[in-house]
């Protein structure tokens, strides 16, 4: 084709179709075409060779591109709308992404004000279980100091088969006995004595090592451990050890475990509601000792006492700190 006949191609694929045209406005301009790879000398030759052709035999076209003016040929018109067509999946990624954000702090959001509702809701139900074993813990009166000290005595007797004289007298002084633990008012026996209904008095028991069979802890500690479900761990457990219930050597290694925490942590309070990873040992001995209640203690009568009970019982406190 003659080059005149091409430049009138090339001059009618540019016709204006109802492109407003204003002075202060630039249409910008790409030819773009196709090259063999070969050394930057060759290929800078090469495309100065290849574009010149493509002025001259490729029709030229305009039009808007994302509200940009560009003219070129076919392949070159390709690269703006290819460059427009990524800006916009990039801003939609990016709108995305502040969604997916904005989607993770709302649910962030979300577990924490559950988690603090449900804490407030533990710490409440603790609160309650420790005015409430306050409230029976106060019930130390003249006849209940009688029914417990009776209960100490009936344990050397039945259980650790070592019961003196004194505790035989303590026995025989009354019809009623207890049947579970009560650390507090048990501890009280070996610091004040005790006044019997009969008016008698008695003097503070002696025999810690019992108190420490029953409880794990010397009665002197009865001062320092005041948390609730402390002192219900070791009501449960001298409950379990004074009965003739059968019990595995789990249930005695679980409480072991649960009076080490406690003396490692210097009978802290308030575990239960603490996050403090110092603590996570002791939190998980409180919840196996609860789990080997359930598990490892039968309501079957145990047909003979346990060896490790009547020759000398557990690793107490006062034992491990020693």
């Amino acid at each position: 084709m003659p080059r005149a006949q091409r430049a009138r191609k090339r001059k009618q694929a540019v016709v204006d179709h109802d492109i407003a045209i204003h002075s202060d406005e630039r249409s910008t301009a790409v030819v773009a075409t196709t090259l063999n790879i070969a050394s930057v000398s060759k290929m800078t030759v090469g495309s100065q060779r290849s574009l010149a052709e493509c002025l001259e035999t490729d029709d030229l076209y305009s039009g808007m591109v994302h509200d940009d003016m560009w003219t070129g040929n076919s392949m070159g018109l390709g690269i703006p709308r290819d460059n427009s067509t990524l800006r916009m999946l990039e801003r939609k990624v990016a709108k995305m992404e502040s969604a997916r954000a904005a989607d993770r702090a709302e649910d962030k959001r979300q577990y924490e004000a559950t988690h603090r509702r449900l804490q407030e809701k533990i710490s409440g139900l603790h609160y309650m279980i420790d005015v409430i074993g306050r409230q029976n813990h106060a019930r130390y009166i003249v006849g209940y100091s009688q029914m417990r000290t009776r209960f100490i005595s009936i344990f050397q007797r039945d259980i650790l088969k070592i019961a003196s004289s004194e505790d035989r007298v303590l026995i025989g002084r009354g019809n009623t006995a207890a049947h579970d633990g009560n650390f507090l008012a048990d501890a009280k026996l070996y610091d004040m004595g005790f006044v019997a209904e009969d008016g008698t008095r008695f003097p503070p028991r002696n025999d810690c090592e019992v108190f420490e069979q029953l409880y794990g802890v010397l009665p002197s500690l009865a001062g320092v451990i005041k948390y609730t479900p402390t002192i219900l761990v070791l009501e449960q457990h001298a409950t379990i050890v004074s009965s003739t219930h059968m019990k595995t050597p789990i249930f005695k290694e679980r409480f072991e475990a649960f009076i080490r925490s406690l003396a490692a942590s210097n009978n802290a309070s308030d575990y239960l509601d603490s996050d403090s990873p110092h603590l996570e040992e002791f939190r998980l001995t409180y919840n196996y000792f609860w789990d080997a209640v359930r598990t490892e203690v039968s309501r079957q009568e145990a047909t003979g006492l346990e060896p490790g009970v009547a020759k000398g019982g557990f690793a107490s406190q006062h034992h491990l700190e020693s």
